[in-house]
């Protein structure tokens, strides 16, 4: 489990995704804060639960908020490419009026996490400048290495992208 942020901020961060990516990210994103909601509000055995990458962000000041503005942006970036609006656009649409009801604004830090799922030492960096970097390396690496070459409907691949 990641949330790709190659970039600074959110809204550059989908548009450099490519197509497949973009649709992952948002079901992503999703069973992050189900997940993260679930082990908030008191449910036993919870998939995921004790996944670094939920914990990161269940546990951050700002992770949910940040969790909930990254899905919704993601399907506004999905409805803009395909010209119709995603499944999961409602869920994010109604889980951000609540994140503006409660000024969950912030941006946490971010982390990238590679390996092992529910192993500790599988959160590589929080650095947010170096997470950036991460994440771009990692998305060129599976770009470059995907059975179809990668593609971006209605957009052009980003710019650090060779």
């Amino acid at each position: 489990m990641n949330v790709f942020m190659p970039c600074e901020n959110i809204e550059e961060s989908v548009r450099a995704l490519d197509d497949k990516r973009l649709i992952k990210q948002i079901l992503e994103c999703k069973q992050l804060i189900v997940a993260s909601a679930r082990v908030i509000d008191g449910e036993q055995n919870v998939g995921y639960a004790n996944h670094p990458v939920v914990k990161h962000y269940r546990e951050e000041e700002f992770g949910l908020g940040f969790l909930i503005r990254y899905g919704r942006s993601a399907c506004l970036e999905y409805e803009d490419r395909f010209g119709k609006r995603h499944n999961l656009a409602s869920f994010f649409g109604w889980l951000d009026v609540l994140s503006l009801i409660s000024n969950a604004f912030g941006m946490p830090s971010l982390i990238y996490a590679e390996g092992r799922k529910n192993v500790p030492d599988c959160i590589r960096e929080t650095d947010n400048e170096k997470v950036h970097e991460l994440f771009k390396q990692k998305l060129i690496k599976k770009w470059n290495s995907d059975k179809y070459p990668p593609k971006w409907t209605k957009r052009e691949p980003p710019s650090w992208y060779k």
